[in-house]
C-alpha cells in the first residue's frame, strides 16, 4: 500500500506505508501539485499542477499531457472510481473540464463557478462539488454538466477545500470565515456551522461517512462525529497549518500534509502519530 503527496516544490512522491520510506520520487512539475490521485491502474497516477498541467505517470516513465487553456490554472482534480476519467476545476470560463485519461482529450466542458473552482471532491462519474474563494459552493452531475445544488454565501466564507461524503448525504466546506460549513447534500439545505478557533484547511469524510476530518491553522487534526458534529478527539501534525487531509478506506489512519512540508501518519484508534517525515520543502 502506498501514499502518495505532492508539494509547493513540485515533487510528486510515493511512499511505503508497511516500511514508512520514500520509494519514488518524481520531476516534472514547476509550480505546487494541488491534486494528486489513481486510475485504474495501481502504478498509475495523476497530478494537477499549477503550472498549467495535468500529468499522468507510472513508476517506469512519465508522461503529461497539457491542458488547453494556456496560461490558466489547473487547481481542483478528482478521478472517477474507474479511472477512465478525469475532472479538473480551475481558472477557466467554462471553469470545470472532463477528461478521458487514455486519450487525454477533453471530453466536455461545462460552467462551473466565476472565477475559479479552487478544490474538487467527489466520485468523478455521478457527482462532483467545488466551490471558490467568493464563496460560491456547487454540487455539479458531471454527466449532465447541470448544478445539482448551488450553496454558499460570503457571510459564510470563501471555500478554501471541500469534502463530499461517499453516501452524498454530506457536503463540508472549510471556509476562510475560520468555520467548517455542513450542507445536506440531497437537499441543498444548511445543516450545521462548526467554528474552528485557528481556522480550518483539509478536510476528508470517513469512507462511511460516520467521521468527518478536519485539519486547523495550528497543525491539528480534529475528529469530528457526524451524527453529533462535536470532536471526539483531536492530535497534533506539526506547527504549521493543515494543508491536506486523507483517510485511509480501512479506517484504520489518516494522513496529513502541513504548511511546513511534514507528512504525517495518525493512528485513528489510538488518537496518536504513528510516523512523520519531512516529505518536501513545503
Amino acid at each position: 500500500m502506498s501514499l502518495l503527496s505532492g508539494g509547493s516544490d513540485g515533487v510528486l512522491a510515493v511512499w511505503s506505508i508497511a516500511k514508512r520510506t520514500l520509494s519514488h520520487r518524481f520531476f516534472g512539475h514547476t509550480n505546487r501539485i494541488v491534486s494528486i490521485a489513481q486510475t485504474d491502474q495501481p502504478n498509475r497516477m495523476v497530478t494537477a499542477s499549477a503550472d498549467q498541467t495535468l500529468r499522468i505517470w507510472n513508476l517506469d516513465d512519465a508522461k503529461s499531457f497539457e491542458s488547453p487553456e494556456a496560461g490558466k490554472f489547473a487547481y481542483g482534480m478528482v478521478v472517477a472510481e474507474e479511472g477512465n476519467r478525469l475532472v479538473t476545476g480551475g481558472q477557466t470560463e467554462t471553469t470545470i473540464s472532463v477528461w478521458d485519461a487514455h486519450t487525454k482529450e477533453a471530453v466536455r466542458h461545462f460552467e462551473g463557478t466565476p472565477g475559479t473552482v479552487n478544490f474538487l471532491d467527489g466520485d468523478g462519474r455521478n457527482w462532483v462539488a467545488g466551490g471558490n474563494w467568493n464563496g460560491d459552493v456547487v454540487i455539479w452531475d458531471v454527466q449532465s454538466g447541470s448544478a445539482v445544488h448551488r450553496m454558499g454565501s460570503k457571510e459564510l466564507g470563501g471555500m478554501q477545500q471541500c469534502a463530499l461524503s461517499d453516501d452524498r448525504k454530506w457536503l463540508a466546506s472549510a471556509t476562510n470565515k475560520n468555520q467548517v460549513v455542513v450542507w445536506n447534500a440531497q437537499t441543498g439545505a444548511l445543516n450545521k456551522t462548526i467554528p474552528m478557533a485557528k481556522g480550518c484547511w483539509g478536510i476528508d469524510f470517513s469512507e462511511d461517512g460516520q467521521f468527518l476530518a478536519v485539519g486547523d491553522g495550528s497543525g491539528t487534526v480534529h475528529w469530528i462525529s457526524t451524527d453529533t458534529w462535536e470532536t471526539l478527539w483531536s492530535c497534533s501534525a506539526g506547527t504549521s497549518q493543515v494543508n491536506t487531509l486523507c483517510i485511509a478506506k480501512s479506517g484504520k489512519w489518516l494522513a496529513a500534509g502541513t504548511e511546513g512540508g511534514i507528512l504525517t501518519l495518525i493512528d485513528i484508534d489510538q488518537h496518536r502519530v504513528l510516523h512523520q517525515v519531512q516529505a518536501h520543502s513545503e
